[in-house]
């Protein structure tokens, strides 16, 4: 898995591509990190290149959300596949990071 980060005037846009596991999730949590500690805690992840989802990766998203929020941000979730919006229901996560339907509406 790779992650890309795109610089947008009202948020960071970061895009892992393939699959979140407990193998790749230190590459999300890196880059994540790296956003936060430089200031930058208005996050969008977007999910649309993303294949799968385990405990891990989900944890990953969660720990981020909550210090995006503690620092005044936001992480939130854009395009996520059938799959993982399954996923993200069924453990409860879903209420606890805001999902969009595009990068755009997330970004507001």
């Amino acid at each position: 898995m790779d992650v890309q980060v795109d610089d947008r005037p009202t948020c960071q846009v970061v895009q892992p591509n393939g699959q979140l596991d407990m193998e790749t999730a230190t590459r999300l949590q890196a880059a994540l990190d790296g956003l936060i500690e430089a200031g930058r805690t208005r996050i969008v992840v977007d999910l649309g290149r993303l294949t799968f989802c385990d405990s891990i990766g989900l944890s990953t998203l969660v720990v981020a959300g909550r210090t995006c929020e503690a620092a005044g941000g936001f992480l939130r979730l854009a395009r996520p596949n059938a799959f993982l919006l399954n996923l993200l229901t069924v453990v409860g996560v879903r209420d606890a990071l805001h999902v969009y339907d595009s990068v755009e509406a997330a970004c507001k």
